[in-house]
Formats: C-alpha cells, sequence, structure tokens
C-alpha cells in the first residue's frame, strides 16, 4: 500500500522540532466537559444520540423557549469541551493527521445529485455558508452527519484597517472547527491570512503537526497579492510545521516551502471537465 502523498517524500528541515501539546503551547483555557465523550460509544455516536430528529440538542429542547433562545445566542451552548486561546479566546482545532482520499464539492453544491459520499469544503464566497453555519450550527452539523470529512469554514479576511472583522471571522471559522471536532467528525483545519499585520494572530488555534488547507484562488492575477500568498504560506509553515498543505486552486509552484503540498482543483473546472467528457 503506497504512504500517504506528505510521507512519501523527504523529510522537512523542521524534523528536529517537536510540538507538545496545544493546550502547553498556546496556554489554553478549557471550557467545562465535553457532553460528547465517555461511556461505551465514540464521541460521534454519544453526539448523534443526544440530538434530536431535526438536529437540536435534546437537553435545549427541555429548556423554555426564552431561556433556550438566551443559551444559544451566539452558539454558547456548544462551547463546553472546547480548548481557547489565552489572548482572543479562539477555539484550538484538533490535528488531522490523515488526508481522506476522496473528493470534495463546496457546500453550496453539497446537495446536488450523486454528491452524498463527497467530502465537504467552504472554498467559496463567504455569503455561501457563513450566516447560514453560524445562525444553525446545531442543525447544519447534524445534517452533514454522513459526510466522510470536513474542512472547517474559509471565512475572508481583509488587508487594511479590519482587524475586529478578521479575529470575528477566525473565531467563527476556529469555534465551528472544534465543535466539529467534539462531535467525532473528521475535520481538516483552514488557514487564511490578510496583510502582514494579520499573521500576529490569524494563525492562533490552529494545530500543530497537522494536515492544513489553504485557498490559492484569486492571487495569481495580482503579483502583490500572490507574493502575500507566498510569505503567508511561510508563516503558516514556520508557526504550525504542518504535516501537509492543502491547496483549493491551480496547480502551481510553491517557492520555498519545504512542507508537502497537495492541490485540489477548483469545483467549476471540474464540473465543466466532467461535462466535456464523451
Amino acid at each position: 500500500m503506497p504512504l500517504p502523498f506528505y510521507q512519501n517524500t523527504k523529510p522537512s528541515f523542521y524534523e528536529s522540532w517537536h510540538a507538545t501539546s496545544p493546550q502547553v503551547l498556546y496556554d489554553a483555557i478549557q471550557i467545562g466537559e465535553s457532553p460528547f465523550t465517555g461511556g461505551l460509544f465514540g464521541p460521534k455516536d454519544n453526539y448523534l444520540q443526544s440530538c434530536t430528529t431535526s438536529g437540536k440538542l435534546r437537553v435545549m429542547m427541555k429548556l423554555s423557549p426564552k431561556i433556550r433562545a438566551k443559551a444559544e445566542y451566539n452558539n454558547r451552548h456548544l462551547i463546553n469541551g472546547m480548548h481557547l486561546t489565552q489572548r482572543y479566546g479562539f477555539p484550538i482545532l484538533s490535528p488531522c493527521i490523515e488526508y481522506p482520499d476522496l473528493d470534495f464539492v463546496p457546500y453550496s453544491s453539497r446537495n446536488e445529485r450523486g454528491k452524498e459520499g463527497y467530502g465537504v469544503h467552504f472554498f467559496e464566497d463567504d455569503y455561501r455558508h457563513s450566516i447560514p453555519i453560524w445562525n444553525r450550527l446545531d442543525q447544519i452539523t447534524y445534517y452533514l452527519r454522513n459526510r466522510p470529512c470536513l474542512f472547517t469554514p474559509d471565512l475572508s479576511l481583509y488587508v487594511g484597517p479590519h482587524v475586529a472583522l478578521n479575529i470575528s471571522s477566525i473565531y467563527r471559522s476556529r469555534f465551528v472547527g472544534a465543535f466539529w471536532n467534539l462531535c467525532g467528525y473528521t475535520v481538516i483545519p483552514t488557514a487564511s491570512w490578510g496583510d502582514v499585520d494579520s499573521f500576529s494572530y490569524c494563525f492562533d488555534g490552529l494545530p500543530y503537526d497537522s494536515i492544513i488547507a489553504v485557498c490559492g484562488t484569486g492571487v495569481i492575477k495580482n503579483n502583490g497579492a500572490l507574493e502575500l500568498w507566498y510569505t503567508g504560506l511561510s508563516e503558516l509553515e514556520r508557526r504550525t510545521h504542518p504535516l501537509a498543505i492543502i491547496v483549493y486552486g491551480e496547480e502551481r509552484d510553491v517557492p520555498g516551502i519545504h512542507t508537502p503540498v497537495k492541490f485540489i482543483p477548483p469545483y467549476s473546472k471540474l464540473k465543466f471537465k466532467n461535462k466535456t467528457k464523451v
């Protein structure tokens, strides 16, 4: 059986660097205990058993509508079991150490016929997934239960004086991924950045020694954006020591990166390619 693509390469220059647990490195704060661990079953089975058929947690449905609405505001009812970074309170994601050998479909196309066995990514415009997922995270999580793998939401980070907006986007992306971790889902962390100033916070909460995904579309036509993208990749490598980097976008050379890189073709191109097959 062939080795995974990220093991079938020469060791990187980071091989002598060994990360300790994320809790130690991030000096994390743990919020309560996960409600989906313990007993005879694994986290995913425990999670599914704790939900109604509409995806709502049974324990929440026992509350009055008013108390439930207060508890569910900003998804605070889903935070138990998460580890948060000290500085901004970003949930810390669990590492993904095995890349599933399957195809992926964007969230907005998840219900297309024949796509049931595909993993789901979020490399598309924020409006297609950001608000729907955040406002209905418990139900959306339940509806995605049969997907073999999920990327964390890829929310846009902006260049310029948008620090508060960027921090909010990172928090939501990390929160969604951390909740899926608690539910026992297979999750690939996604990294993104704005300008160089965003490097001081945009990688917080990402796991060490993990497969990490990034978006590589929309940068190749602008030299400045491409240079910033390369710089961000190098910083991501330096800070998190990924096992592999998954790039959603056209395949290209990535100078200065020692981590194995795998490209996922844009979904629109795959659809066009499939339609043109004879």
